[in-house]
């Protein structure tokens, strides 16, 4: 039924628009806690107007919820080093 693969194509595109916001919130919050809201706040500008994300935040991939699960990696490695365990 093309109605039926139409709502699943669109629900999955949600759910990467999700991974996308999310990427962008998480990556803010790590500028915000590094660096200060100025920073953060143009770092979260340049990713937001990144042509890859723009183009492809959208589509129903593996890429975007692979980029936020290494900036996870990275975000508790760094909390790690920095609080020593």
């Amino acid at each position: 039924d093309y109605g039926r693969a139409r709502w699943h194509l669109r629900m999955g595109r949600f759910v990467m628009m999700a991974w996308t916001l999310a990427l962008f919130a998480l990556v803010y919050l790590q500028a915000q806690r590094r660096f200060g809201s100025r920073i953060a706040l143009w770092t979260a500008a340049l990713l937001c107007s990144h042509p890859i994300l723009i183009a492809h935040g959208h589509l129903v991939t593996t890429d975007l919820p692979l980029a936020f699960a290494a900036w996870v990696a990275v975000f508790a490695a760094l909390h790690t080093v920095e609080h020593k365990g």
